[in-house]
Formats: C-alpha cells, structure tokens, sequence
C-alpha cells in the first residue's frame, strides 16, 4: 500500500512583500529570514509543522503536510494569519494548486517531478 509522506503545493498572494520586515514582525522561531543564504522566507507554526516558504514576488510553497486536506487547511491558516497582520486585504490568494504528492513506497520516488523548476519561477 502506498502512502503520502509529503504534499507540496503553491499559490500567489499577488503582493509583493518585504520579508525583512515582515519576518521582523511575525518574530522567530516562527519566521526566518536570511537573504544571503536563501531568498525566501520560512515560517513554520509550530516547530515540527510543514513549511511555508514565502518570496518576495508573494509567491509561496507549502511543503511537509501529509494529506491534502492538511495542505488546504495550512493554506487557509496562512492566509487568514497574513490578513489578520494586514499583509493582504482579503485571506485569499490569486491561484493555489498541489504541485506534487510523495509517496512512502519507494518506487514511486520519482513523483519529485517538476519541483525545482517551480521553486525557479517564484522568486
């Protein structure tokens, strides 16, 4: 049987951010930010829960859930977060979709497909 150990998924806010600012903001160990090492910003809330990693385009990618639902409803945490600061005006995005499912087996390792060349066009 075949499980999903990892879900990705990406989405537009449609905003462009200041991540120095905003990472300042949110505060560690929920946001860090250092731009000469990567150009997005990770928030995570709480310490073993999935990823976000926002770019300054507003672009985001969402890594670690293991279910879509899980995906969606992070999603849906992190923009009503982003609104209830009043980085956006409204908790929703331009567009969302899963990008990629991993699974347990390891013979289907190979649905990483595509993964890099999305993370290339967010920031």
């Amino acid at each position: 049987m075949v499980s999903v150990v990892n879900m990705v998924g990406s989405g537009s806010l449609n905003v462009e951010l200041d991540l120095e600012t905003l990472a300042e903001e949110i505060g560690q160990p929920q946001a860090q930010y250092n731009p000469d090492k990567y150009p997005g910003m990770y928030l995570r809330f709480e310490e073993e829960a999935p990823l976000i990693t926002v770019y300054r385009t507003g672009k985001y990618i969402i890594t670690g859930p293991t279910s879509e639902e899980e995906l969606f409803d992070l999603r849906e945490r992190f923009l009503r977060f982003l609104s209830d600061m009043d980085v956006i005006e409204n908790a929703t995005d331009e567009w969302f979709s899963v990008q990629n499912s991993v699974p347990h087996k390891a013979s289907s390792a190979s649905c990483f497909c595509g993964l890099s060349s999305v993370s290339k066009r967010l920031y």
